[in-house]
């Protein structure tokens, strides 16, 4: 359901409740110049310059659009059923101790909604927002923002991570700031879907640990040009692995993230520094293109240093055009060797007329986007040199129109005069050659690749494996599995003879076969089945005999698994005994079409065999992809899937097969 923030968000008056934070909160709306009503109340009469003070919530003039409640957590629901029944817009809770702390708190957290209604409320445990477009604070801390017209916002949980971002000093406009903590009732959905309204708002950045309605934020994104980008922390938590299968340990809980932001159009980044450059390029420059950069240097070793980074980005350097090569050697004299990353050299330093002529040559080139590597000295010297090169850029970039980007080696030597010069040019910087390319790359955003998907249930309950037979009859409802017979051990060659050689023998019931010795292929004879069957004694009674299947050009792994909030996690990878050896896998969410599936193969590194690399045969990747369509079905088609493994997927010219199968289902 759509919550209507308009009144909280953009308030027009403003009530600030507690002590020192909301006399600090006042101070705030001072600082960035807040021209509504700042109402303070506070039973001690503490007065702050710009607020009018009053001695409790029954004594204000009217309901405020937004109030800050900073008291104490028990009185906390009194405090907000008071401004709820006042008609107050929305609330921000700045006081912690509740669901996060104990059970005294969870229980708090509970009144606070009751008494708040349909009033929506921010937090608990929070630092609130700023909105820098109307000067409103609802902020009890210090912060760095300052007045805009327009701008980037940023949304996260973390209040502390919020204030360190208001205090970037790159020239990066903040619209926005905004931190949920608890996210009670409002939620880093609500706030988005808010903010992509707002029209002077050009990116969003978000920084999250996990989502509430991971759907409902991908079909906002989906219908929207604006946008956005995710900092996912939380990456290495394993708790949701489900650790009987292979693929569990490769495809955690995270990657259903990753899976869900490609889907729908959203970029990530891996740092705090990645996510301030990305949004200072798209604010700048909005969506690029595509990742074809040209990188500019005056130094070989910082040209290498590019070109090794950005072996780790998704980015590229062609070469340049022979006309355009051919225009750069001329302007640097012959002496200088044209490649990308370019080395223009040191001898044109200082030139003004020569570097804005090589770097309008090499920025009206073919590419998406350019960058600039250039380190300043340290305060209290002479910089007087570097300023031809950084305006020269500037007059180039203007020229060209071409989306530009300034980075330096260290963070340290971009000072805030360069970044300042630099953002009234619309040029974005960046503190580093990794934070560079990160942020074009992420800059080029992709556009959703499908419309919905389908959401996965809870567990509710414990898990248990399918047996072997039940397990095969169900996917064999979607996909090609071999013929295959139960046989008691003493009964497995007459079976073997049954079904036709050649033959598998294996072990029932039990999960990683091979590494058990539960595994016999390429049987041909009543003696070798006798000879597997019987070897197998130690781990069960029974054994599957199965046809075995030939030609086999490779094998894949296909699991299908339920990963709530975001929804099925599918995973495609190389198979078979090397799936964990190459950990070589591609993840998406279901439903997944055929055209989905052969974008995932295509990001495999096995990809190349499929192709017949090496003198293997080629196969027909759309029935690959048929076949991984068929497991994905079969697994959402059975209301109690938790989680199934398909391992090995063989592939031969003609046929996907589904060799081994391991089915968890709830009880």
């Amino acid at each position: 359901m759509t919550m209507n923030l308009d009144r909280l968000l953009s308030p027009a008056t403003v009530a600030l409740v507690g002590g020192d934070p909301a006399v600090a909160a006042a101070g705030q709306n001072r600082i960035l110049g807040f021209e509504g009503e700042v109402w303070l109340v506070n039973p001690g009469g503490r007065t702050v310059d710009g607020a009018v003070t009053f001695g409790s919530v029954a004594d204000l003039p009217g309901p405020p659009d937004a109030a800050l409640v900073a008291v104490g957590r028990d009185r906390v629901p009194a405090v907000v059923k008071e401004l709820a029944d006042l008609g107050a817009g929305g609330v921000v809770v700045y006081t912690a101790g509740f669901a996060e702390a104990d059970e005294r708190g969870r229980s708090l957290q509970e009144e606070v909604l009751s008494a708040a209604g349909t009033m929506p409320v921010i937090g608990p445990n929070c630092h609130g927002f700023l909105n820098a477009l109307t000067g409103a604070a609802l902020w009890p801390d210090v912060q760095g923002c300052h007045r805009v017209d327009r701008g980037v916002a940023i949304v996260t949980q973390s209040g502390n991570l919020a204030i360190n971002l208001t205090m970037q000093q790159r020239a990066l406009p903040e619209a926005m700031v905004v931190t949920l903590g608890n996210q009670a009732a409002v939620t880093v959905e609500d706030v988005v879907e808010w903010l992509l309204s707002e029209p002077r708002v050009t990116a969003i950045g978000l920084h999250i640990e996990g989502l509430r309605d991971p759907m409902r934020l991908g079909g906002l994104v989906s219908r929207t040009d604006k946008p956005v980008i995710a900092l996912k922390s939380g990456r290495t938590d394993q708790g949701a692995a489900i650790a009987r299968t292979h693929t569990a340990s490769m495809a955690g809980a995270s990657s259903a993230y990753d899976a869900l932001f490609a889907r729908y159009g959203v970029s990530q980044v891996e740092t705090v520094p990645e996510l301030l450059s990305t949004l200072a390029v798209l604010h700048h420059h909005g969506r690029l293109p595509g990742p074809s950069l040209v990188s500019m240097s005056c130094s070989g070793g910082e040209a290498g240093l590019v070109a090794d980074r950005s072996m780790h980005h998704d980015v590229r350097f062609p070469d340049f055009p022979p006309d355009v090569a051919e225009r750069l050697d001329t302007i640097l004299d012959g002496k200088v060797a044209i490649t990308n990353p370019f080395d223009y050299h040191t001898f044109i330093w200082g030139d003004r007329q020569r570097m804005t002529a090589c770097f309008t040559e090499a920025l009206a080139s073919p590419i998406d986007a350019g960058m600039l590597i250039l380190d300043f000295p340290a305060p209290g010297l002479d910089d007087r040199g570097w300023w031809p090169t950084l305006e020269s850029w500037i007059d180039a970039a203007q020229a060209t129109s071409r989306p530009t980007l300034v980075a330096s080696t260290l963070p340290e030597n971009l000072p805030v005069r360069v970044a300042d010069r630099l953002g009234q040019a619309g040029i974005p910087v960046a503190g580093g050659i990794d934070e560079a390319l990160a942020a074009l790359a992420a800059a080029a955003l992709p556009r959703a690749k499908g419309a919905g998907h389908s959401a996965a249930p809870p567990f509710t309950g414990t898990r248990r494996r399918l047996d072997d037979l039940e397990a095969r009859a169900r996917l064999a409802e979607r996909i090609t599995v071999p013929a295959h017979r139960p046989s008691p051990i003493a009964d497995a060659a007459r079976v073997a003879d049954a079904l036709g050689y050649p033959v598998a023998v294996k072990a029932m019931g039990l999960d990683h076969k091979s590494e058990l010795g539960g595994v016999s292929v390429g049987l041909r004879s009543p003696d070798e089945v006798d000879k597997a069957a019987t070897g197998m004694a130690s781990l069960g009674t029974t054994v599957l005999i199965e046809r075995q299947i030939t030609g086999i050009e490779a094998e894949l792994v296909v699991a299908v698994r339920r990963e709530p909030p975001v929804g099925w996690l599918v995973t495609l990878g190389a198979g078979g005994v090397l799936v964990e050896v190459l950990d070589d896998v591609a993840v998406g969410l279901a439903p997944l079409s055929k055209e989905d599936v052969m974008s995932m193969l295509d990001g495999l590194r096995i990809s190349r065999l499929l192709d017949g690399h090496r003198g293997r045969i080629a196969v027909d990747r759309s029935v690959v992809a048929a076949g991984v369509v068929g497991i994905v079905e079969a697994a959402l088609s059975h209301d109690d899937t938790v989680e199934l493994e398909v391992n090995p997927l063989a592939v031969t010219t003609d046929g996907a097969w589904a060799l081994d199968v391991t089915w968890m289902v709830e009880r």
